[in-house]
């Protein structure tokens, strides 16, 4: 399943998979926009008021009566963020043409061009105020909220700490005073940019074929004065520049505590074999059950609660989670270091090796049993200029040796140790 991909115009691109394989239509519309630190925050604010109505269905109420006859479809807001560029949106999922009486897929795509085009504004020409106010409020209690979260509150103040001064470090939620200080007009202003001088892109996963999609598709944008041409680059700096190991304790009201372990590879998605190298050697670590850290961090030592290991396509980190006593915080980070260096030694048995292979066989595959990972999949590739198909993922994976993963474990390096602890306890430092 490769989508199809036509440039209908300078500023819209569709793309269409075009399988029977599910009950349902998958159809996204999105545009791209830089991030920047204010701006991401601003936009985000944007799209959430969107969703609270338009002319057409200007509340929640109507929203929801017109999903109904839409056969429970419902149009959700679409953000993805990780590269050197954000997409904002609208998606929906709807029952496949075949199983009902009507052809709901022109209506949903209405739908979504009602919520995204013709928004809900007052005698002034702005976003309705109580609706600008609940979203300012629901975003604010979101912000908040990570702080009665460990876990994720540690990962913030992780990537915080590791891409310091870099726009990855920044929460694209914003602060809650990056948030209430938006005001009214930021937001309208944002949103006539955003519609007026983006390039547009349109996802189609469904039984439809690539001509009949463009057609519907086609004749909404020719009744309406949408979009510009504009093309946005990614430009992520990936590259091992770690010359002193960044290390910082913090203290919460918490009973365990949260040690994430970073480094550095200085390879991303753009790397071609040595990034499907790099994929295998997480899966190796720790990103399974069968992996070092679970089996030997958290089985057999029995140093921590949970462990495991992720790898950022973008970037090119590589990093440990784990959550354990206190006490056992500096064993913890001995042997999530020695479980790595025996990875670079070599200490890698065939049994490791081809279950790791055999993971990552079975998750790419499964990338196919789902239009929403099937978009994802194509759409992070072209951010970054990768044509691999899943198949082409695949084939790299079943290709790779010991040797390439020895090869990529070389320029890996430690840059980030964060340990989040409670406060009545001495951080493992004794």
């Amino acid at each position: 399943m490769v989508p199809q991909t036509k440039i209908i115009t300078p500023f819209l691109k569709l793309k269409t998979v075009c399988t029977d394989k599910f009950k349902t239509e998958r159809i996204s519309v999105t545009v791209e926009t830089l991030p920047h630190i204010r701006q991401t925050p601003v936009e985000r604010f944007v799209f959430s008021v969107l969703r609270r109505g338009c002319k057409n269905y200007p509340t929640q109420r109507s929203l929801s009566i017109r999903y109904d006859e839409l056969y429970s479809a419902m149009v959700s807001p679409v953000f993805v963020a990780g590269g050197g560029k954000h997409r904002f949106g609208f998606s929906a999922e709807i029952l496949s043409s075949e199983f009902v009486d009507k052809n709901i897929f022109e209506d949903t795509l209405e739908l979504i061009f009602d919520i995204f085009w013709n928004p809900l504004l007052d005698e002034t020409g702005k976003f309705l105020e109580k609706y600008v106010e609940s979203e300012r409020e629901n975003i604010c209690d979101i912000v908040r909220s990570v702080k009665n979260n460990p876990r994720v509150y540690a990962m913030k103040r992780f990537f915080e700490i590791m891409y310091e001064g870099d726009q990855y470090s920044f929460s694209t939620r914003g602060s809650v005073d990056t948030v209430n200080s938006i005001t009214s007009d930021e937001l309208i202003k944002a949103y006539r940019n955003l519609v007026e001088k983006s390039s547009y892109e349109i996802f189609y996963v469904g039984p439809k074929s690539a001509d009949e999609v463009e057609e519907t598709v086609v004749n909404f944008f020719e009744k309406n004065d949408f979009g510009k041409e504009r093309t946005i680059a990614s430009n992520v700096m990936f590259a091992v520049d770690t010359e002193k190991v960044k290390r910082i304790d913090e203290k919460m009201q918490l009973s365990q505590g949260k040690l994430v372990v970073g480094f550095k590879s200085g390879i991303n998605i753009t790397c071609g074999k040595d990034f499907y190298a790099m994929v295998m050697l997480n899966e190796i670590y720790g990103a399974t059950a069968v992996s070092k850290l679970f089996l030997n961090v958290r089985e057999r030592l029995g140093l921590c609660y949970y462990c495991t290991s992720k790898y950022d396509v973008h970037k090119g980190c590589l990093y440990v989670v784990c959550e354990m006593e206190p006490r056992d915080r500096k064993k913890a980070e001995k042997e999530i270091i020695k479980y790595l260096e025996e990875i670079k030694k070599g200490r890698i048995s065939d049994g490791e090796f081809e279950s790791a292979k055999k993971s990552l066989l079975s998750v790419y595959s499964e990338t196919l049993d789902s239009a929403v990972a099937i978009e994802r999949f194509y759409t992070l590739r072209e951010e970054y200029g990768v044509e691999d198909t899943v198949d082409d993922a695949k084939n790299a994976i079943n290709a790779l040796t010991l040797s390439d993963v020895l090869r990529v474990s070389k320029n890996i390096k430690l840059d980030t140790v964060y340990f989040l602890c409670g406060d009545k306890e001495n951080c493992g430092d004794d």
